[in-house]
């Protein structure tokens, strides 16, 4: 079917051209997949490990895969990121010791008044 035009690929039909000679003809020939150096290499850190990140500091992997990663920050508390996106450093800061819940008090129970007996 080399040469041919689009108008003598209607009248052949579907069947009997490849898929390039189709896209050769209308001009949409899909793009060369990109080299294999031009993929991004994406860093996993397992959970627990110690990490810093320019904008919010130091904090500790909760939880990673191949597509989000979620890190407890020292400061700034829990935040969830794109795997291939964030820009991370591994880090040899400590973790903070965990904060506790302020325990409430209770209030002392008024004392009963006695019961009043009329005779």
């Amino acid at each position: 079917m080399t040469g041919s035009t689009a108008a003598n690929f209607v009248l052949m039909g579907a069947a009997e051209a490849t898929d390039g000679e189709f896209h050769d003809m209308i001009g949409t020939r899909p793009a060369a997949p990109a080299p294999f150096e031009k993929e991004l290499i994406v860093r996993l850190f397992a959970k627990g490990d110690r990490v810093a990140q320019p904008q919010y500091g130091s904090g500790t992997v909760t939880d990673a895969n191949d597509r989000h990663i979620v890190i407890d920050f020292d400061e700034h508390g829990v935040r969830r990121f794109a795997t291939s996106m964030v820009k991370l450093e591994p880090s040899s800061q400590p973790a903070p010791p965990p904060k506790t819940a302020a325990r409430r008090t209770r209030k002392a129970a008024a004392p009963k008044a006695a019961p009043v007996v009329e005779e």
